[in-house]
């Protein structure tokens, strides 16, 4: 097999893979004190993504600097506001019982 058909087989196959071992560390961590120190898994993975698009380049690739920040952001207000407030939310909800 050709260099260039393995580099274009493990870019198809590398990010499930990737989805797979972090799925399972999760699955394993489960009620364990490892679990308290995954609490960066959602960033982890990010940054995870950031590194295979960094190895794995393409072809007609413009610049995503712009949108870094954004995204960034996004996941920030997606893993901890929200979940925040779902927080307050069920406070208020077993309180008010």
């Amino acid at each position: 097999m050709s260099a260039k058909k393995l580099v274009t087989l493990s870019s198809l196959i590398i990010l499930p893979l990737m989805y797979l071992i972090f799925y399972g560390v999760h699955l394993l961590s489960r009620g364990q004190p490892l679990a308290a120190s995954l609490k960066w898994d959602g960033l982890v993975l990010l940054l995870t993504i950031i590194g295979l698009e960094y190895v794995y380049k393409y072809k007609y690739a413009v610049s995503q600097k712009s949108l870094l920040t954004r995204d960034i952001i996004a996941n920030v207000v997606n893993k901890y506001v929200t979940g925040a407030v779902a927080a307050a939310t069920t406070v208020i909800g077993v309180l008010t019982k």
